[in-house]
């Protein structure tokens, strides 16, 4: 029974110790859990509305941006030279199409006023010659009096008609020098085009006739950096024709100041005539564009370029958040930047102003995982380290304890062996005593 006892109370110390060691290693561990949880959440507080200022502060950089060009407009319908970013092309629009540019120069535009011609009457002794009579000589010397004239529209007109005859004569390296004049006098209006691409296109058509590849070669070089580099103010339909003939080298591509460029303000041409302001982007394989534009009272004042040269002002602001950037169009199409996965802030169009939806996200989610991960990591060894402390300390507590009762039980057990050792002799004697008091001892028991 001794022993029993013995070893059923380390027992129960020992589940009573473990429940009351328990009971503060649950309360730890929930209130590690809880702080987690409230790290947690705070962080992504933080990380949230740091990127919702950093949002603030780049669709303000790119609305003062557009604001800036818009503040442009006017000066510049008004005849003014206005220092354009690079790669952008300013506009002036009347009724009868483009009136006045700035900036980069387009190879065609969406329309054009139509082009003057001398009077007709002026041509009509050398046409009737020409025509009616069949007098080349006649006519071709009547051309050639007209060709030297000073105003340049009126020999324009003579050196093609000269040309002309030369060919039906069959003399076509005199017609070539006719174009090859032609061509000096660069934008002159002649048939309705340019004196200069006129006559390329008709030498590049002569060269073919006689064989001459490589002189066809190079002029087509020529017409092709003519039209490409928009030395002209003609309208699509006049760039189609010419560019039949012209040869695109590769290494000649279109860039935003060039046919892509065109190529957006064609496809904004009939916002601006719908609206009397406002902001568009437009965006396509060749890359996205943005426009602004006003009505003045000189005509329809805009400017067009490529996204980059509205998005280079907030390169600066973008690093020193330390975020990432990207814009959609309305379609939900990535037109500029990209954003990394995780948390992330849209702004709309409709709260920037912007004609796109503005995301701003961290510049480096998994960096910021990995500190918010240690920091997390570091709460979790510390409520780690508290329990083993509480642990051992409620291990040698026990210990401690348990060892005071297990000598206090020998002490105990000691004390009763030896009272009962003494005790059962004395009894015995005592027992003696009376028998012999009383007389009840038999004889032969007496000494």
């Amino acid at each position: 029974m001794v022993s029993r006892n013995a070893h059923a109370a380390p027992v129960k110390l020992l589940a009573l110790f473990v429940l009351l060691s328990g009971i503060p290693l649950v309360a730890l561990g929930w209130l590690g859990w809880r702080v987690l949880q409230q790290d947690g959440a705070l962080e992504s507080q933080r990380v949230r509305e740091r990127l919702d200022n950093a949002a603030s502060l780049v669709a303000r950089e790119l609305d003062r941006g557009l604001t800036a060009w818009e503040a442009l407009l006017p000066a510049a319908a008004g005849g003014q030279a206005v220092a354009l970013p690079p790669r952008t092309v300013f506009l002036l629009i009347a009724t009868d199409g483009v009136v006045q540019q700035q900036g980069a120069p387009l190879p065609y535009y969406p329309r054009v006023p139509p082009a003057s011609s001398p009077s007709s009457p002026l041509f009509a002794v050398a046409e009737r010659q020409e025509f009616r009579e069949q007098n080349l000589s006649a006519a071709i010397a009547a051309y050639r009096a007209l060709a030297v004239s000073n105003d340049q529209s009126i020999s324009a007109e003579a050196l093609m008609r000269l040309a002309r005859c030369f060919r039906k004569q069959g003399r076509l390296s005199d017609a070539l020098a006719a174009y090859a004049n032609l061509t000096t006098l660069r934008d002159v209006p002649v048939a309705g085009s340019p004196a200069e691409l006129v006559a390329r296109r008709e030498r590049i058509v002569l060269f073919n006739a006689t064989g001459d590849e490589n002189a066809a070669a190079h002029e087509r070089t020529l017409l092709t950096s003519a039209l490409l580099d928009g030395r002209f103010r003609i309208d699509r339909p006049t760039f189609d024709y010419f560019q039949e003939l012209a040869s695109v080298p590769t290494a000649t591509r279109p860039t935003p100041s060039g046919a892509a460029l065109a190529r957006a303000v064609e496809a904004v041409w009939s916002t601006w005539q719908e609206q009397t302001s406002g902001r568009t982007a437009w965006t396509s394989d060749i890359g996205t564009f943005v426009s602004v534009w006003r009505k003045t009272p000189s005509g329809t004042a805009s400017m067009t370029a490529g996204i980059d040269a509205l998005t280079s002002s907030v390169g600066d602001t973008i690093r020193n958040l330390q975020v990432a950037a990207q814009l959609d169009d309305p379609a939900g199409k990535k037109v500029w930047g990209v954003v990394s996965a995780g948390p992330r802030v849209t702004k709309t169009s409709r709260e920037t102003g912007l004609p796109w939806t503005l995301h701003v996200a961290v510049d480096d989610f998994g960096s910021a995982s990995s500190v918010a991960d240690s920091r997390r990591n570091l709460f979790v060894a510390g409520f780690v380290l508290m329990a083993l402390v509480v642990s051992a300390a409620s291990y040698f507590v026990f210990r401690a304890v348990n060892r005071e009762l297990r000598v206090a039980r020998l002490q105990s057990d000691f004390v009763a062996a030896v009272s009962h050792e003494f005790r059962t002799p004395l009894t015995a004697m005592c027992h003696l005593t009376e028998i012999l008091e009383e007389g009840n001892a038999g004889a032969d028991r007496l000494p």
